[in-house]
């Protein structure tokens, strides 16, 4: 039996829509019915969760918590995030409800299975570490890039959010200097705005791990019945 999903999302609103899209796409249906019942929450009014890590200013947690409750009064069966840097507060959220919020940070990891990552992300979540601090029990080791790199990174996201078109010719030879500097095969795509560009990265012998792509493969597979819930729950 189907399960009823619930979305935590606004963070941002495209990269929500376009997930949302993701998810729609992985069901081949035929009629109204063979469906997955959704209810997506775009809360955009959260505050800017890249802010708080940097500067302790206009906490959301408690906006993500309500959020997280509002959903589960809704009766959906689990929860997705599709934003990586709100995990920085997984553990406020999940602790605050009875219903599995999946971890997108561990699905991430399991999905990269090698002992050496590259990741892309925002200012926040490179900065608190957060894939490295789940990282560590996968015995694996991440990477972030030098500050020339991460600044142009996270004017690139900031541009998505804003609706600007990215043009990503110089971003390519960075990140081609970037995997091979650092002898990487495998890069994660740490943030889900980068998912909207995805298809223009160019990155020779290196796999891309596209976090919001990967989290609408499994929110299907979950609602569908076709996997069960990873042990981290």
């Amino acid at each position: 039996m189907d399960k009823f999903i619930g979305i935590l999302g606004g963070m941002g609103t495209d990269a929500t829509n376009y997930f949302y899209q993701l998810l729609h796409s992985y069901n081949d249906a035929s009629c109204d019915q063979e469906h997955l019942n959704v209810l997506l929450y775009n809360h955009a009014k959260i505050p800017d969760r890249t802010h708080y890590i940097l500067h302790e200013e206009n906490n959301p947690t408690q906006h993500l918590v309500e959020s997280a409750q509002l959903l589960e009064n809704a009766k959906v069966d689990f929860i997705v995030i599709p934003c990586n840097t709100a995990h920085y507060f997984y553990e406020a959220i999940s602790s605050k409800v009875d219903i599995p919020v999946i971890n997108l940070i561990d699905e991430v990891l399991i999905e990269a299975n090698t002992n050496k990552v590259g990741i892309l992300a925002t200012k926040g979540t490179i900065q608190s570490n957060l894939y490295g601090r789940y990282a560590s029990k996968y015995k694996m080791d991440v990477v972030y890039p030098d500050h020339t790199l991460q600044e142009d990174i996270n004017k690139i996201i900031y541009q998505i959010k804003e609706g600007i078109n990215v043009d990503v010719n110089v971003l390519n030879k960075q990140l081609q200097v970037f995997v091979e500097e650092n002898n990487l095969n495998t890069i994660i795509l740490a943030c889900t705005e980068l998912s909207l560009i995805v298809d223009q990265l160019k990155i020779d012998n290196t796999k891309i791990i596209d976090s919001n792509s990967l989290l609408a493969k499994l929110t299907y597979q979950y609602g569908k019945g076709i996997i069960p819930y990873k042990d981290y729950l």
